[in-house]
C-alpha cells in the first residue's frame, strides 16, 4: 500500500479505471488508495467482487428498509439479566415498558450499561441478550 501512497493523482485515477473501472468518486487520495488496494487484495484472492456487492446491496435494502436477518431479540416481562462487571454483580429486571435497575426504571439496557460503567455502550451487548447464559426467567 506505501507503493501506492506515492503515486500521483493521475496515476491514481488511472488505477482506479484499470480495478474499479466505474467513475472515480469525489474522495481524497488517501481514500482512493484504500479503495484501489482493496480491490487489488480482492483480486489477488479471487474474491468474487460481483456475488459480494450484491450482498452489501441486499444487506443495505434490509436495513433501510428496517428488515433484518436476524430477528430483535425481545425480552420476556419478567426476564433477568445478569451481567458481572469489575467484579460485581448487576442485575436488570424487564418489564413491560423497560427494565429496572436499583429500582429505577429505564427505556433502554443502552442507558443501564452507560450508568454502570460511565461509558456508551450497546446494552444488548453488554448484558449479553444475545445469549442463554446470562438470562433468567423469573418464577
Amino acid at each position: 500500500m506505501n507503493e501506492l501512497n506515492n503515486l500521483s493523482r493521475e496515476e491514481i485515477v488511472r488505477l482506479w479505471d484499470k480495478y474499479l473501472k466505474i467513475p472515480i468518486p469525489k474522495l481524497n487520495k488517501q481514500m482512493l488508495v484504500k479503495y484501489i488496494y482493496w480491490h487489488q487484495q480482492a483480486k489477488k484472492h479471487k474474491i468474487d467482487l460481483k456475488a459480494l456487492n450484491n450482498a452489501l446491496e441486499k444487506a443495505t435494502r434490509e436495513y433501510a428498509s428496517g428488515k433484518s436477518q436476524k430477528e430483535d431479540i425481545v425480552f420476556t416481562v419478567g426476564t433477568k439479566l445478569i451481567r458481572s462487571y469489575k467484579g460485581e454483580k448487576y442485575e436488570v429486571e424487564v418489564i413491560k415498558d423497560g427494565f429496572v435497575y436499583k429500582s429505577e426504571v429505564y427505556k433502554s439496557l443502552s442507558a443501564i450499561a452507560r450508568k454502570i460503567t460511565g461509558v456508551q455502550w450497546n446494552g444488548r451487548l453488554f448484558f449479553r441478550g444475545e445469549g442463554e447464559r446470562n438470562r433468567k426467567t423469573a418464577d
